[in-house]
């Protein structure tokens, strides 16, 4: 009998140590899974676009012609030598000494003594120079600071900015990838298209929409289409909801 309870007892204690274990591995999975889905629901971080210009195709592809220099080599006119103009002088210079030569000299020579004092003007503002540029480059720092620390540069700009400068080679591949559907080229419809949509942190595409149509179904289809084609990108540095505008315009 005896060993009959102990056995039971045994039993019992065998089943609470289950069902505590079994308790705790489900809060523990609970608390994981609720770290996971904080993690997860993080929201991603807005790019706007359509603030600045956005870049057109020809741009991208290098079809950019400024041959704007080329016409300004042939400006250089190589038949103005006044070499006539110069012998002028000359007869003068002869004429001179003829009429009256010793005021000539006394001006020639009231110079000579002013070569000195041009040296030694010419040194000491040198040597002010020398001695003011010492303080100059903490009189320069000063206002530099002032304009960074008070020229409206907030850390929500500068993140913003940061962010954008580090998200415009995904708008570029966009770009470089869209091409005109040759409906819309038949029909001669042009028009601006406002793409929102979400890269992941991997990468990939997420919830691609039409914020602003162009007014024609073919050039919207064509943008959303140009975006699923180009995913996934490259590792963006976080989540990104990516607002961009696409322009379709015919030449």
């Amino acid at each position: 009998m005896p060993r009959l309870q102990t056995a039971r007892s045994d039993a019992h204690m065998a089943k609470w140590c289950m069902a505590s274990l079994a308790v705790h591995l489900g809060m523990l999975a609970l608390m994981l899974e609720f770290t996971v889905n904080r993690v997860k629901h993080t929201p991603p971080v807005s790019i706007d676009f359509t603030l600045g210009s956005s870049p057109r195709p020809e741009q991208l592809r290098g079809k950019s012609t400024p041959p704007v220099a080329a016409p300004k080599q042939p400006i250089a006119p190589q038949k103005l030598p006044a070499v006539a103009a110069q012998p002028t002088p000359r007869k003068q210079a002869q004429t001179q000494p003829e009429s009256q030569p010793t005021p000539v000299v006394s001006q020639n020579a009231a110079p000579t003594p002013s070569a000195p004092l041009a040296s030694r003007t010419v040194t000491e503002n040198v040597s002010r120079q020398v001695s003011t540029n010492q303080g100059i480059p903490v009189v320069a720092a000063a206002p530099r600071t002032a304009q960074t620390s008070g020229g409206g540069m907030t850390p929500e700009k500068a993140q913003q900015r940061y962010l954008n400068e580090h998200f415009t080679y995904i708008r570029d591949l966009i770009v470089k990838r869209l091409s005109y559907p040759l409906v819309a080229r038949r029909m001669g419809w042009s028009g601006r298209v406002v793409l929102v949509f979400i890269v992941a942190e991997d990468g990939s595409v997420r919830s691609i929409q039409v914020k602003e149509s162009s007014g024609y179904p073919a050039l919207d289809n064509s943008a959303m289409e140009t975006v699923k084609s180009v995913a996934p990108f490259p590792r963006p540095p976080a989540a990104a909801e990516i607002v961009m505008p696409v322009q379709f315009q015919l030449r």
